[in-house]
């Protein structure tokens, strides 16, 4: 895929899946104390640097069961499914800490 035709994710993908990574593993070296939820976190934050990879390679990807986009769908739905692999994320993200401060009052 020619340059000028990528998108901030197809052209940035690899720092992304990097701070998609790391980022979570440092939340959850700071906050987590159950190991049930550490699993959780770091399935969903694997999974999320995975469908990173997959949109800007133009592989398909799958966020949950019934919510996924193909190698041959247009650029605008794919773009809409990755968001939502990236919200699910920070979802997990607010509930391990939400759930860090509620535990510590």
């Amino acid at each position: 895929m020619p340059s000028k035709d990528k998108d901030f994710i197809q052209a940035h993908w690899k720092p992304l899946v990097l701070a998609f990574l790391i980022a979570p593993a440092l939340i959850a070296m700071v906050f987590l104390q159950s190991s049930y939820l550490l699993l959780v976190y770091a399935i969903s934050s694997v999974w999320t640097a995975w469908n990173i990879h997959a949109y800007a390679a133009g592989k398909r990807f799958h966020v949950s069961a019934g919510i996924w986009a193909e190698d041959s769908d247009g650029r605008s739905r794919r773009r809409n499914i990755l968001a939502i692999s990236i919200l699910v994320e920070l979802f997990f993200t607010g509930f391990v800490i939400y759930s860090f401060y509620r535990s510590a009052s």
